[in-house]
């Protein structure tokens, strides 16, 4: 081996000690400079973890019960808004629905508001709803008289639920009378109420109802005709009142002779003539 490639090996031998040398001078420095880093800020980041870390063990029962918690917790009912009411007073309709103000918006179900509105006798329909931040909004249509009866205690009148309405019968002179039992007075009720809202100008002709529990029908008398007719009971449907119309205009000569119009059979109408001008054939 010459002597210049001795020199060029010791020399690759020096520069690789140097470099070493320079690598580890560069570990201590970064290491040190974590350790200083870590006496000034370090731990503190760790004490806050710490804490945090203790916290957050024993806000556990909070923690469960911030997943399950409402904003409307911190809303209580501050204001009632009622409208339709002519004849309940505003404290009855509130009575009624359960609520009192204060109590938190979070326990107001309205759906049950409604269903208990419902079942007061001059209540017709209800509708509730929240106004945001804390009212209550309440509206309603109130039953209207639709008929008078004569019971045991004298006249009463009766609305679309047939329920006695506290009002006086000289008021209501102009609303059909209806002769049934008690038990029957709902399915009159409804056959009344279908009629007076589809045809309010025919429920007005009215001057009569009588329940035939014969032949399971409602008897209708009218003011300025001589017969009868007969309805099934419930609801009479646009199309029967419009049979009934094309009947009673385009055979009014005819209904002359006629004692009774039987409207009982879906698309068909039944006639039966007065038997004293018929006896002789």
């Amino acid at each position: 081996m010459n002597r210049d490639t001795t020199k060029i090996r010791k020399r690759q031998g020096y520069n690789a000690s140097q470099k070493k040398e320079r690598r580890q001078k560069r570990r201590k420095e970064s290491l040190g400079a974590g350790i200083r880093l870590f006496r000034n800020v370090g731990w503190k980041v760790l004490l806050i973890l710490v804490v945090v870390g203790a916290l957050a063990w024993l806000a556990r029962p909070w923690l469960y019960e911030l997943r399950h918690w409402s904003p409307s917790e911190l809303r209580n009912l501050k204001k009632i808004e009622i409208s339709g009411n002519q004849m309940l007073i505003w404290d009855d309709i509130v009575n009624a629905s359960g609520v009192e103000l204060g109590m938190p918006m979070s326990a107001i179900q309205t759906d049950s508001i409604t269903s208990r509105l419902s079942k007061l006798p001059l209540i017709q329909k209800a509708e509730v709803k929240e106004s945001f931040p804390y009212t209550l909004v309440i509206s309603v249509t109130e039953s209207g008289p639709l008929f008078t009866r004569l019971s045991g205690d004298g006249w009463k009148v009766y609305s679309e639920k047939a329920t006695v309405m506290p009002m006086s019968i000289s008021s209501a002179y102009q609303l059909p009378v209806v002769s049934a039992p008690e038990t029957e007075l709902k399915s009159i009720a409804e056959f009344l109420a279908g009629l007076k809202t589809l045809d309010p100008a025919h429920y007005r002709e009215i001057s009569q109802v009588v329940s035939d529990r014969v032949l399971s029908g409602i008897e209708v008398i009218y003011r300025d005709t001589d017969y009868k007719t007969l309805f099934p009971p419930g609801n009479p449907g646009a199309e029967m009142l419009e049979n009934y119309r094309k009947l009673t205009e385009g055979l009014s000569e005819e209904l002359a002779d006629v004692s009774v119009i039987d409207m009982r059979f879906p698309g068909f109408a039944y006639t039966k003539p007065f038997e004293k001008r018929h006896n002789d054939g």
